[in-house]
């Protein structure tokens, strides 16, 4: 049974966490924890894909470099990814177990160069080596660990998780559906928040969808190709509030590297600078989709995120699987930009016919469902993201329902249902089993 039903991963929107703190392990002195997530495998469950930037660590004659666990263990040219090692790992440590997998990645991390303030000051080639009662664990009234934690805010007893897509089309451009069969099939599978995201094309406000005109491609597939198309191209109303759903203004912005418009009327510009602008302008959010179709280097999105404040993040999945790459280079920014700057992760349908609909979501944790918050959370990654290959008649994939942070140890706890086992990974490399980092 299991191995029909095909893998299933609930994925961390975002890798919020900074964390540094002191390490004494061999001679190397000082680790940052960089890019670590844990990942949820659930019963049933064989091999997971997961990226992560490593430890990045400092060596005591001032060699930079990578580290797990105080051992080189940084990526060289030619080295395999680390979903590819951690493929290998789990499929290693769960060879006895049957099935599909679903996996949940929490809590991704940034690097920070802040130096504890508690730390002692470091021995010079002079100066006997410190005692071993030194290297024993931090008393809980004295912090050794920095936290930046996106989940500091919420309140995992009161608040709620709402269901998202980001990136969908209609026959207002090259979907397959009209736009009210698009809402309908996406409200009957409980999406709470839904961004219509017409090529170029702002498919809103759903009260409206009666006075919009299908695309001209639309109308001449309804003439050549009929058979894939509705049965007509006449659109009907839909009211959010009538669903209890949030709609979100959307457009994909397509002259260019696709990028997601949101809360914004902008319709197009050739340029993404100009796109970027645009948007800015109308006070609107904006996403890259798909960043694996291209070949733009680092260093292009890395610019382009600490530029442009307004741009939140990428997608890391996009219908389904597609393109595999959108980790790796999520990954590549993230070692660039973090802490000073995340990027959010953002799992998305792109789904242009009924069977591509609900096998990719993001989870927004909030107060209360309101536009405002959606907002709030797409800008601060409250939230983690799923990908189903599933979708909603596959196996269920893991609930988190809570993170805990413990500074003064320097332990980071998830509560979650639905797994059988926890493994945090950082570069690929596993660092800690169980709930608890520490």
């Amino acid at each position: 049974m299991g191995a029909r039903m095909g893998r299933q991963e609930i994925y961390r929107m975002g890798h919020g966490f900074s964390v540094s703190g002191l390490f004494r392990r061999r001679r190397y002195r000082l680790l940052f924890l960089a890019g670590l997530f844990v990942v949820l495998i659930p019963a049933l469950s064989v091999g997971v894909v997961a990226f992560a930037r490593g430890w990045a660590g400092e060596h005591p004659g001032g060699l930079p470099g990578e580290y797990s666990g105080g051992r080189p263990g940084g990526r060289l040219p030619g080295d395999r990814l680390p979903g590819d090692r951690l493929r290998e790992h789990v499929a290693d440590s769960a060879s006895d177990q049957p099935g599909p997998d679903a996996t949940a990645e929490l809590a991704r991390v940034g690097a920070s160069e802040t130096q504890p303030a508690s730390e002692a000051p470091r021995a010079t080639e002079a100066q006997p080596e410190a005692p071993r009662a030194a290297e024993a664990p931090p008393a809980p009234d004295s912090p050794q660990w920095r936290v930046q934690n996106p989940y500091d805010g919420v309140d995992w007893h009161a608040d709620r998780q709402y269901k998202a897509n980001f990136h969908t089309h209609t026959t207002k451009s090259d979907g397959l559906m009209n736009p009210h069969a698009v809402v309908d099939a996406y409200y009957q599978l409980g999406y709470d928040v839904l961004s219509i995201t017409d090529h170029d094309e702002v498919t809103y406000p759903w009260t409206a969808f009666s006075t919009l005109e299908p695309s001209s491609l639309s109308a001449a597939r309804m003439l050549t190709v009929s058979h894939i198309m509705p049965s007509n191209l006449m659109f009907q109303d839909r009211v959010p509030e009538e669903l209890g759903m949030i709609a979100i203004q959307g457009n994909e912005l397509s002259m260019h590297h696709h990028m997601g418009s949101f809360f914004s009327d902008h319709r197009g510009t050739t340029t993404v600078s100009a796109s970027l602008e645009a948007i800015a302008a109308r006070d609107g959010l904006a996403m890259l989709f798909h960043p694996g179709r291209y070949t733009r280097p680092t260093e292009w999105h890395v610019e382009l995120y600490r530029a442009n404040p307004h741009l939140v993040g990428l997608e890391v999945y996009n219908q389904g699987d597609r393109y595999p790459n959108d980790r790796s280079i999520w990954d590549s920014i993230l070692t660039q930009t973090m802490p000073e700057r995340p990027v959010w992760g953002y799992s998305n349908d792109d789904s242009h016919q009924r069977n591509q609909i609900g096998r990719n979501w993001n989870m927004l944790i909030l107060p209360e469902l309101s536009a405002a918050e959606v907002r709030r959370a797409m800008e601060s990654g409250l939230s983690y993201y799923v990908y189903a290959p599933g979708g909603h008649t596959g196996p269920a994939a893991p609930v988190i329902h809570a993170v805990q942070v413990d500074e003064s140890r320097g332990t980071i706890e998830i509560t979650a249902t639905g797994h059988d086992s926890a493994v945090w990974i950082s570069d690929g490399e596993l660092v800690e089993l169980g709930a608890t980092l520490r």
